[in-house]
């Protein structure tokens, strides 16, 4: 009987250490502020434990770890010690690699023209390649946060695999939770079906040569995409996406919004 039990006792540890081998962990490092006047360190810390939560609800049931901020802590010593290790953006990968992190993302404020900005980028500790990021733009830390919860559930479903490739309309719901995934700069876009045809649910919002902003704000891109002339449009679409022959532009300056459809 003991030795039944003792059998039972080593299998569940063998199995629990390969669920665990099997698992990649997530570090997300504490938000940051470098700018004066500087944020309330209370404001970070929400803004850190905001972007925990979501990881944590889009990975759910995918094979991803996300570390608490204790697990982070135990591993370099004391809080001041993880403060001290990561000023800049450019040591955030070492930083995963030393708290034996497959990824590693944080959250940095930073001010444009009177506004508040977070920029919020997520890398594989190993290649130190960016898998994923974005901005978000507001007057005040409760705008942010609700860029953090616009924008970071596509930054952790990239990482979770659940972006399929679209292939037709046959069988493609009038409302998708597919999003077309731009691999020119990690953004990402709601698609939808109308008829026979898949287009994006969204105005396009890369940033090239011929586009701008609306009344020159940034903000007015993050909310709306980009601002494009004719000869731009016909070219700026993701690779397998094309201009829609029924695309207007402003008859004042000759931009307007794009909204791809696929080839």
């Amino acid at each position: 009987m003991k030795k039944n039990t003792q059998l039972a006792c080593f299998l569940i540890l063998l199995f629990f250490a390969f669920v665990n081998a099997q698992q990649k962990r997530i570090a997300i490092i504490n938000t940051v502020d470098d700018e004066e006047p500087p944020v309330e360190i209370s404001d970070l810390n929400y803004l850190t434990d905001r972007l925990r939560e979501i990881a944590g609800k889009i990975l759910a049931q995918e094979s991803y770890a996300v570390m608490t901020q204790q697990s982070i802590v135990d591993l370099l010593g004391s809080p001041e010690a993880v403060a001290k290790k990561c000023r800049e953006s450019s040591c955030l990968v070492q930083l995963g690699r030393e708290v034996k992190a497959h990824y590693v993302g944080q959250g940095r404020i930073g001010r444009f023209d009177g506004n508040l900005t977070i920029k919020v980028e997520l890398y594989n500790s190993a290649n130190s390649m960016l898998v994923s990021s974005f901005t978000g733009i507001s007057k005040d830390m409760p705008g942010l946060l609700s860029a953090l919860d616009k924008e970071a559930p596509y930054m952790f479903r990239n990482l979770s695999g659940v972006f399929s490739p679209v292939k037709s309309a046959s069988n493609l719901p009038a409302s998708s939770a597919i999003l077309l995934a731009d691999e020119r700069d990690g953004k990402r876009y709601g698609i939808i079906r109308i008829g026979n045809q898949i287009q994006m649910a969204e105005n396009l919002n890369y940033d090239t040569a011929g586009s701008k902003c609306y009344d020159g704000k940034l903000e007015n891109c993050i909310k709306h995409g980009r601002l494009y002339n004719l000869e731009t449009a016909k070219k700026v679409c993701p690779y397998g996406w094309h201009l829609p022959d029924s695309t207007r532009f402003s008859a004042d300056d000759g931009y307007g919004y794009v909204r791809c459809v696929k080839d």
